[in-house]
């Protein structure tokens, strides 16, 4: 498993965020507020955020899965509901050829 911390803008626009390699066990830290940016190439994706926690009727709350095309790009909120007890969002794909990610902080 390998966390990541999410990129925090400057104010006067020197830096970017690090574009991070998709794998098994990817996670991001404090993800809560959060826009996850995924883009791929030769290949599609379905990332999945997981969504920690049970419905009131004890069923796990279902996961959220995003389908990303070829040579595509996507930016996706990262509300609440994704963000486990240790403040973390866990992902998984369905492929991780060509396929980069980065997180950055919400204002």
């Amino acid at each position: 498993m390998t966390a990541y911390n999410k990129f925090r803008p400057a104010t006067d626009g020197a830096t970017a965020p690090t574009w991070n390699a998709a794998a098994a066990g990817d996670t991001i830290n404090n993800g809560q507020g959060g826009v996850l940016i995924v883009k791929t190439g030769g290949t599609g994706t379905t990332v999945t955020i997981t969504t920690p926690g049970t419905l009131p009727n004890g069923d796990a709350y279902p996961d959220k899965a995003i389908v990303i095309g070829t040579a595509s790009e996507r930016w996706i909120i990262l509300g609440p509901e994704y963000v486990a007890a240790d403040y973390s969002v866990a992902l998984s794909w369905s492929s991780t050829t060509t396929v980069t990610w980065a997180c950055v902080q919400l204002p």
